[in-house]
């Protein structure tokens, strides 16, 4: 049998040399993020006060997987606007997306959401920022099955990136 369309060649296409030594110029290189660091400075017009029963609020904040968090303490009876002056850390091992969410602590049932917005790590920049992100939560209908997201405050923070230079 004979086969058509494949053809073979008898010159190598390279060669392989011994003395051949591979460097990379690691001082080109962008340093390496290692350490994020966070500071939750307050929340303004958060979402669930009432006359009755003022917010409890609290951050929880969450970097990839659920086993990086932070948390700041409650701050008992704030409103609808609260201060924590929050300092935090993450040890950064290239995850995509920083999670914020604030609750109000209950005793005698579940925190409710005030509200919760994320970030990716990429949009902050290497020399650091502060940002006013936007809060959210979903409201349901009071007759009807429909849900809207709809604005619950502002969350006030900065960040700061640790880094170590790439050498060889």
């Amino acid at each position: 049998p004979r086969v058509t369309g494949v053809q073979t060649c008898a010159l190598p296409i390279f060669g392989i040399r011994g003395d051949v030594r591979l460097t990379e110029n690691l001082e080109a290189l962008p340093p390496k993020k290692t350490k994020l660091r966070i500071f939750i400075h307050k929340a303004t017009g958060l979402h669930g006060d009432s006359i009755l029963d003022r917010l409890d609020p609290y951050c929880l904040v969450k970097l990839g997987d659920h086993h990086k968090r932070q948390q700041t303490p409650v701050i008992w009876n704030a409103g609808v606007d609260v201060a924590w002056n929050y300092p935090g850390a993450f040890v950064y091992a290239d995850e995509e997306e920083l999670e914020f969410f604030v609750y109000d602590r209950d005793d005698h049932s579940a925190d409710d959401l005030c509200g919760q917005c994320s970030l990716r790590c990429v949009d902050i920049p290497e020399q650091g920022c502060s940002l006013q992100l936007r809060l959210e939560r979903t409201k349901t209908g009071l007759f009807s099955d429909e849900s809207k997201i709809v604005a619950a405050g502002t969350l006030h923070v900065s960040f700061e990136w640790e880094t170590i230079p790439m050498r060889s």
